[in-house]
């Protein structure tokens, strides 16, 4: 059995059918609501005698087709949809007692139907535009579906009770993305929501739902025959209701998935007993035969669902295992009869005890960030070594190592026992950990403990800048030469990190430890010296050293350079007051983080539409910080992508509650001492208490431009990365070379590796290659490499999607050769394109592929 999330599921219907059927039900309700107070008793049998007997039924069948055109949907999602939402995460006693809160209305409202609403117009009149009004509330101020459908509407109990064996599964229409707004959502998953609920770890929320199942059969028998018994039976028959679910829970094999269906199906078949004559007499329907046919049709679906619902329990914990999480058997139970069963191929999660599934195509790191936990990713290429994983068992059923990924677990000294989950691909049981303790301990499993006296060096090199280009440099070296002597001076704080994470400095829990790329001991099994925190003042060329700020010299006979880039500042007036900020190191996002703790900072604009403007934009609102992102350029990552790929980025960040300006500039920052607002190049005013620029970047090129030697935008090398002078290399966003891409990773990655083949006396030259730009987002993947113009007469597009509207897909080929593509969405061909431009497939395969 299937249990699909909605990304999974197919559209049953194109958007503008969707946008004109809600549009007609809040019509329709809003009619209602104005024929109700106008205190016609004919509304009100329309109302309580009509549409609400119909709902519970179309919970059971269509639930989602409710939560498709539901009214209150509708008000509660428009704000997203228009872009005006505050996107708040809920306080915690909201998030604690939301559900409860649903419950106490629901009941409350069912209560009070006999009294007053029953038999006034008006009244249920208020009642309605009360609902309408508190969704739309919420909507405005928390993000996704928090403020409403999910957490506080009363009617969502019944839903989810009715509705979690669904005959009809109906793809939610609403959450692209995805923002994650709350846990086990019943419209990202509704056939799994029931089970991942009353078996998840939170027991609190898990009790919640117990109990409203427990009492509601009671509860709806209480109301129908509360003429007879008054309040003695709306309260008496709830509680016996529950106390005869605890008491089959506790002394039967009964579990709580079937306890729950079971007393569901109860209150529905109840609820129809009483509710059908009323129903069919206000149609003007008296036959009881029509009556008795109608509530055996009723009871006969109850008990099918209860029936279905033993073999769905059975098919949710042998697929899902307990949500894809179940804890490793003791006593050394082999793991391939753990997972025998499974399906598909399965990982265990050693020092978790977590088991997941891994779908067809699907990395190992999409396997694990799907399971939910948590490891740290970084260019998602196998060259940052941020992700690295040990194999305890099932080695031979992952997919073997490609260069770039043996390159980087050599660098780490993992290679044998580790892989990159972002490179590697499962194809059968395997067990592994992601600790990185365990991890960076398997690495040294081995390793000589007396170390050996260290040799006369055979060259004297020193390299500026710790960063990717940097540390390449000198792993390459080393590797090269054994007996060179290496000395790498930073002026930043801290060992080599993954730079390209720094956005979770910004909204993540963990600090600068998480994003380090290679432990502390590396650095001196590997002699390598580093002097951090400290500042380079000048080159001396003549007596071949460089010269720190506190007055001492270090001698080189090579020299790297690989300072790398700053921020390119805003030249806006008002741009120096506090609350404006820069990102390019893991220091500025720290203090854009404390700051904005200290400040109680609420909304944000982010100047900039390139990659790393959009990833800053979103780390602002993954901090809870409305944010506006103001671009220049008529696009979003106007010169990495396409239009049609621009066009889903941007809805992306809409939808998950950004907004977005193009084609504008800032004009003026705005407020006393502190920023309070900025105004755009045409007149708009956004109020804001943070501005951060991410407009571009510069070379840090002043010292090799001090020293003599020769510079343009950056520091100009040939393409074995020398400098002007021999002696002195350049690499990284600090260098000038002919085909090299400034910002990228794997370029400043293969520079340095040139500069050490090139010092080690090699012959090694840097040639252009196709890098490929990863857009780092929780919900949505977009990657993009080579050549993607559109205007070019000798290129041939190949276009298209497999799901218009969510996904996007160009590949560029000129003279029956891939050149460049651009990807929304499309990982797994993303990757096979890579694979034909680094040689690794023929570009006739995969070119026969793409076009079959």
């Amino acid at each position: 059995m299937a249990f699909e999330n909605y990304t999974q599921l197919p559209h049953l219907a194109p958007r503008p059918f969707w946008i004109a059927a809600r549009v007609i039900v809040l019509a329709f309700t809003l009619g209602l609501i104005g024929w109700l107070l106008t205190g016609n008793h004919l509304a009100l049998t329309v109302l309580w005698s009509l549409c609400i007997p119909l709902l519970p039924a179309l919970w059971f069948v269509a639930p989602g087709l409710w939560r498709n055109v539901c009214p209150m949907a509708f008000l509660n999602q428009l704000p997203r949809e228009l872009g005006f939402t505050r996107g708040e995460r809920r306080p915690e006693a909201l998030r604690t007692w939301a559900y409860p809160i649903s419950i106490a209305v629901l009941l409350a409202a069912i209560a009070l139907r006999p009294l007053l609403f029953n038999g006034s117009a008006r009244a249920s009149a208020l009642l309605l535009a009360a609902a309408l009004v508190a969704a739309f509330l919420g909507g405005l101020v928390f993000k996704g579906k928090s403020g409403w459908c999910g957490t506080f509407c009363p009617l969502a109990p019944v839903q989810k009770l009715y509705g979690q064996l669904p005959t009809v599964v109906v793809r939610n229409e609403y959450c692209s993305p995805c923002v994650g707004c709350q846990s086990n959502c019943y419209d990202f998953n509704p056939t799994a929501k029931l089970a991942s609920d009353l078996y998840d770890r939170d027991q609190w929320g898990a009790g919640h739902r117990r109990f409203f199942a427990g009492i509601y059969p009671g509860f709806v028998l209480g109301y129908f025959t509360f003429a007879q018994f008054g309040f003695r039976g709306l309260i008496g028959f709830p509680l016996l209701s529950l106390g005869l679910f605890a008491t089959i829970h506790a002394f039967t094999n009964a579990t709580a998935y079937v306890l729950v269906v079971v007393w569901g199906m109860a209150a529905f078949a109840t609820y129809y007993a009483f509710a059908t004559p009323a129903v069919l007499h206000a149609l003007g329907i008296v036959a009881p035969v029509t009556a008795n046919a109608v509530e055996g049709v009723v009871a006969l679906a109850a008990l099918c669902a209860i029936v279905a619902s033993v073999r769905h329990e059975r098919a949710w914990r042998r697929v899902r295992a307990e949500d894809d999480v179940v804890r490793v058997a003791d006593g050394g139970e082999s793991l391939r009869a753990q997972i025998a069963d499974a399906g598909l191929p399965a990982v265990i999660e050693q020092a978790s005890g977590r088991r997941f599934l891994v779908q067809s195509k699907q990395t190992l790191l999409e396997a694990i960030e799907n399971s939910g936990l948590h490891i740290e990713t970084g260019c998602r290429m196998g060259m940052c070594g941020a992700d690295p994983v040990l194999v305890v068992e099932g080695a031979e059923h992952m997919s073997p190592p490609g260069p770039e990924e043996r390159s980087t677990l050599d660098r780490l000294g993992l290679a044998g026992r580790c892989r990159l989950a972002c490179s590697a691909h499962v194809a059968g049981p395997v067990s592994i950990s992601i600790d990185p303790t365990t991890v960076f301990l398997a690495g040294r499993v081995g390793a000589e403990e007396v170390r050996k006296p260290e040799p006369e060096p055979s060259i004297r090199v020193v390299i500026i800048g710790n960063g990717a280009s940097g540390m390449s440099a000198a792993e390459h070296l080393r590797g090269r030469d054994p007996n060179a002597s290496i000395t790498v001076v930073s002026e930043e704080g801290h060992n080599f990190y993954n730079r390209m994470g720094i956005g979770r400095l910004i909204y993540g829990r963990s600090g600068l430890h998480s994003l380090a790329l290679l432990e502390d001991s590396w650095y001196e099994e590997q002699r390598v010296d580093v002097w951090l925190n400290t500042r380079v003042n000048t080159i001396d060329r003549d007596a071949k050293a460089i010269v720190i700020a506190t007055g001492e010299t270090l001698p080189y006979d090579a020299l790297v350079i690989a300072t790398g880039a700053s921020a390119a500042p805003l030249q806006t007036p008002g741009i120096e007051r506090e609350g404006t900020f820069v990102l390019r190191t893991a220091g500025d996002a720290m203090n854009l983080r404390h700051w904005s703790q200290t400040h109680d900072a609420k909304r944000a604009v982010v100047a900039g539409g390139g990659v790393l403007g959009v990833e800053a934009a979103d780390a602002l609102r993954q901090l809870g910080i409305a944010t506006t992102l103001i671009a220049r350029e008529e696009r979003l990552m106007e010169r990495a992508l396409d239009s049609e790929s621009s066009v889903l980025l941007q809805r992306f960040l809409e939808t998950s509650g950004i907004a977005v300006r193009t084609s504008r500039t800032l004009r003026e920052v705005t407020g006393d001492q502190r920023v309070r607002g900025v105004v755009l190049d045409d007149g708009e005013t956004i109020a804001c208490d943070i501005v951060l620029s991410c407009i571009g970047i510069r070379p840090n090129a002043e010292l090799a431009r001090a020293a003599g030697l020769t510079v343009n935008r950056g520091i100009v090398v040939d393409t074995a990365m020398r400098t002007s002078d021999p002696a002195i290399f350049a690499v990284g966003d600090v260098a000038e070379v002919p085909g090299a891409v400034g910002g990228l990773w794997p370029v400043g990655k293969k520079q340095g590796e040139i500069a050490a083949a090139t010092i080690a006396g090699e012959e090694s030259r840097y040639v252009e290659t196709h890098t490929m730009m990863h857009l780092k987002l929780a919900g949505i993947d977009v990657k993009c490499f080579g050549d993607v113009s559109s205007g070019r007469d000798d290129h041939r597009h190949l276009t298209g999607s497999t799901d218009p509207g969510s996904r996007w897909r160009r590949v560029v080929v000129r003279d029956g050769q891939i050149v460049g593509g651009v990807f929304v969405g499309e990982s797994e061909v993303a990757r096979t394109v890579a694979k034909a431009l680094s040689g690794e497939e023929e570009h006739a395969s995969v070119l026969a592929v793409l076009t079959s």
